[in-house]
């Protein structure tokens, strides 16, 4: 340029056209990838004088004026220093240089209040150098790109929230933080001097344990790609930690569960793995109870909802389409008996068994077990109550979107029958008392369960007088068996 200051002009061809694009780069660009806004200033370095001061918000990014870089060094003759852009009180970070290989976090020293860490940023210089012309006279152009990160990100890829917080090594656990499912949650707590760990928590199950996910000396091995979250029994739910590390990038540590169930059918179910060898079912961390009190399902969901009830039609459909549904994450124990690892369900609370041998009611017994590894597969199970049978089916892909690391188990109703008549019905099993059948008023909803074992699984439908409509006492009779 004429000030003796330079730029890059980058030539494209479009395909298919002789026109052409020319994009001109500055030497020095600038982008926020934090989630607050901030403020940067930039100085001389020989001076100290300020030369450029901007508000960058998050996701920002800009080319500086050629005109502001020293003619002798271009980008590498400035420094900078960054401050929070909404916090009262906020002071300037410490002032480094902009050079070749900078990844240093900057710490605001007046931002720290009683109770509350410090302001950190992560200030990284990515380089590139182009040769400019061509031959002998081609000069080297270095084109500086600084970018203002957080710490660390936490994402949570669960199907419902978590809270965690983060101990460094040597230290106490600090301040904790709560990232809803699909949140990235950024973290400018710290530096990056010591081994990081985080501990979460989720729900009424038990904290887990602090586990790396930083490691100062760069030894990807040494951080945990797990963590262990127990209930009061000691049944597990076991998450997985990916890390992405990469030098130059964001720093991001994604909090996932390898399965998660989302149950469609409107009965109460419960969960666990099967431990073929030693006979012995584990719920892994799925407890019904927990699950209600840590709000992990939807409030509108018919979980709790007895099975001997019918449901409105809206409330049955949306269970159905998924749209009510929260899937409920699950996972295996690290130990896997000699059968491998294969879940099982059964009926929850109200359902129940009598156990003669104890006198008393006693839960539902645990279907047969199946995997749930096969992408893409089906599978047919029935689970049994006392006085109930029920046929579902089991759907197993991958979770969609950003949720695509999770295999989503979804449980469906093989048999649902809707009255879409005007008057009530009811609904039996054929060969079975009638004390058995299901009363269906009008658009209700109900899935189809087996009242005895031995008897033909076929239906059978009885009209009743709608007495709201005052319609006289007709005496209609039981229609014959109909395959569902």
């Amino acid at each position: 340029l004429p000030d003796g200051s330079k730029v890059l002009a980058e030539v494209a061809a479009f395909e298919d056209s002789s026109s052409r694009t020319v994009t001109v780069h500055s030497q020095l660009s600038m982008g926020n990838q934090c989630q607050e806004p901030l403020e940067v200033s930039l100085m001389s370095a020989e001076t100290g004088d300020t030369v450029f001061f901007r508000r960058l918000d998050p996701g920002e990014s800009l080319d500086l004026p050629p005109s502001l870089l020293p003619l002798q060094d271009g980008p590498f003759g400035l420094c900078m220093s960054v401050r929070h852009g909404l916090m009262d009180g906020a002071g300037w970070t410490e002032t480094v240089s902009i050079a070749s290989g900078l990844d240093q976090v900057v710490k605001d020293p007046l931002s720290a209040v009683e109770g509350s860490p410090a302001f950190h940023v992560r200030t990284v210089a990515r380089v590139n150098t182009v040769k400019t012309g061509i031959g002998p006279e081609a000069e080297s152009l270095a084109l500086v790109e600084v970018c203002l990160m957080p710490v660390m990100v936490i994402k949570n890829l669960l199907p419902c929230p978590i809270r965690f917080s983060f101990m460094l090594e040597g230290g106490a656990p600090m301040q904790s933080y709560c990232a809803d499912s699909a949140e990235e949650v950024a973290i400018h707590d710290f530096a990056l001097e010591k081994k990081v760990h985080v501990g979460f928590s989720l729900g009424s199950l038990q904290d887990s344990e602090f586990v790396p996910v930083f490691n100062p000396e760069g030894e990807a091995s040494s951080l945990e790609k797990h963590v262990n979250l127990f209930d009061p029994n000691r049944d597990l739910l076991r998450l997985s930690l990916e890390h992405e590390q990469e030098p130059e990038q964001v720093f991001r540590a994604i909090v996932f569960a390898p399965y998660w169930f989302v149950n469609r059918t409107g009965l109460p179910i419960e969960f666990g793995q099967k431990w073929t060898a030693s006979n012995v079912s584990l719920l892994g961390g799925q407890h019904s109870e927990l699950l209600e009190r840590s709000s992990m399902r939807s409030n509108r969901s018919l979980r709790s909802r007895s099975a001997a009830s019918s449901t409105s039609g809206e409330e049955l459909r949306e269970v159905l389409s998924g749209s009510t549904v929260q899937p409920v994450p699950f996972s295996f124990h690290w130990k896997v008996d000699v059968g491998g690892a294969t879940a099982t369900m059964r009926l929850g609370q109200p359902h129940a068994k009598f156990n003669s041998r104890e006198n008393k009611r006693v839960p539902c017994d645990w279907c047969h077990p199946f995997s749930i590894d096969s992408v893409g597969s089906t599978l047919a199970v029935q689970l049994m109550s006392e006085s109930t049978t029920y046929e579902l089916v089991l759907e197993v892909s991958l979770a969609k979107g950003i949720f695509n690391r999770t295999k989503a188990i979804t449980i469906l109703p093989r048999y649902v029958v809707c009255n879409q008549l005007l008057q009530p019905v009811e609904l039996g099993q054929v060969g079975c008392e009638e004390v058995t059948a299901k009363r269906l008023n009008q658009q209700e909803m109900a899935v189809i369960g087996w009242s005895e074992e031995s008897k033909d699984r076929r239906v059978k439908i009885h009209l009743l007088p709608d007495t709201a409509q005052r319609h006289e006492e007709w005496e209609w009779g039981w229609s014959g068996g109909i395959l569902p």
